[in-house]
């Protein structure tokens, strides 16, 4: 329903006045650490490809099941 897999490094509130590439997509990464004062995912590119590979580009349903919220 267009939600998407995607590189990204911030995911803040942007209310709260914090930058955000997510938009509700999921993003991907190994790790999070602080990038110009904001807590930001890091290396997103190569988590996504991994991924990609090990699905080998076929598409796939994702069920979620719980709300953990963004807290």
């Amino acid at each position: 329903a267009g939600i998407r897999f995607h590189s990204a490094n911030f995911v803040g509130d942007e209310l709260k006045g914090y930058k955000c590439e997510a938009k509700g997509c999921i993003i991907l990464g190994k790790a999070v650490a602080t990038l110009t004062d904001q807590k930001a995912i890091i290396s997103s590119r190569d988590s996504v490809a991994a991924f990609e590979r090990y699905m080998k580009h076929e598409p796939f349903a994702l069920t979620i099941t719980e709300d953990y919220g963004t807290e």
